[in-house]
C-alpha cells in the first residue's frame, strides 16, 4: 500500500549518475566527504517521496513571490511635479 506518499515502484525521472540515496557506514571523515561530493547536484522530489511535479509547482510559487517582492520595491511616485521618480 503506498499510503499518502508518491511512491512508485519504478522511477519517473532518472537521478543523474544512477546515483543511489543509501546510509553509508564508513569509519573514516574523509569517505564521508567524497561519497558527499557524489550527490546530484539538484535532487529529484522523488527522493522525498514526491511526484515530480511538485518541483514544478515549487518554481512556480517562487517565480511569482520573487515577481510580487519586485513590484513591491518598485517607487510609487507621488512626487507631484511631473519629474520621474528617483
Amino acid at each position: 500500500e503506498e499510503g499518502y506518499a508518491f511512491n512508485p515502484v519504478a522511477s519517473i525521472l532518472k537521478i543523474s549518475n544512477d546515483f543511489r540515496y543509501t546510509v553509508p557506514s564508513f569509519t573514516e571523515h574523509g569517505d564521508y566527504r567524497k561519497y558527499i561530493e557524489q550527490f546530484p547536484e539538484n535532487d529529484s522530489p522523488e527522493v522525498f517521496g514526491l511526484h515530480p511535479n511538485a518541483d514544478l509547482t515549487y518554481c512556480v510559487k517562487e517565480a511569482t513571490s520573487l515577481f510580487r517582492t519586485l513590484g513591491e520595491t518598485q517607487p510609487k511616485g507621488g512626487g507631484g511635479d511631473g519629474d520621474v521618480s528617483r
